[in-house]
């Protein structure tokens, strides 16, 4: 993604097959590799695909957001917020307001709601979101109350696994709920988009989420 005074562009590229130059793709395409003998696929976006995510209401600029990064480590021997030992070694030009870090997934001293909300944020928000793509009219920012999300007990807009009484979110009813069903499929109906591994994690996250909903309230 290129910032111009005219507005962004985005560009991709792909390596080619000896590794010593990056060739300009003009649309999208696929490399498939072996990782540790199972096979995975590399999705190389399209300039549009590239703009569904990187969209105006998001900001253009994907990456990490302040309270994935705003926690404390240690650095040597120093030990304090990761964000301001950044900005004293200059990789920040100044430390950012400090903010609520989101939940580890792996922290079980948080709720598993805490947690899974801070996944669907990372992973989905970018584009369910106010002003986001057309086709979406849901919220899964974290800080969304699930009544205001727009997906609990409601219908799907586009895409069905022919599920009896399947909606967007079924409180207390995992396998009906097509939030979390595009999660853990591959293909046209996954979601995030682009992704080709299913995150085992954050299914099992949202998954005891769902299953401990009492309601949409």
């Amino acid at each position: 993604v290129i910032q111009r005074e005219d507005g962004i562009r985005v560009y991709t590229y792909r390596w080619n097959d000896a590794g010593t130059d990056a060739e300009l793709l003009d649309s999208a395409g696929e490399r498939h590799f072996d990782v540790g003998g199972e096979p995975r696929v590399w999705h190389f976006p399209s300039r549009s695909e590239c703009l569904t995510c990187h969209n105006e209401a998001a900001g253009r600029f994907l990456g990490w957001k302040t309270a994935q990064l705003d926690r404390g480590v240690t650095l040597g021997a120093v030990t304090g917020s990761q964000l301001d030992l950044w900005a004293k070694l200059g990789i920040l030009g100044a430390s950012p307001e400090p903010v609520a870090p989101y939940p580890k997934p792996d922290d079980a001293t948080v709720s598993v709601a805490a947690r899974a909300r801070a996944v669907l944020d990372v992973n989905c928000a970018t584009c369910h979101r106010p002003g986001g793509p057309p086709v979406t009219e849901h919220d899964l920012r974290y800080e969304t109350t699930l009544a205001e999300t727009g997906v609990c007990e409601k219908e799907p807009q586009e895409g069905s696994f022919g599920v009896a009484g399947e909606k967007l979110l079924v409180p207390g009813s995992p396998e009906q709920s097509i939030l979390l069903l595009r999660m853990k499929t591959l293909g046209e109906l996954r979601m995030p988009g682009g992704s080709h591994v299913v995150d085992e994690q954050a299914v099992g996250l949202v998954t005891d989420w769902i299953a401990g909903l009492p309601g949409c309230e």
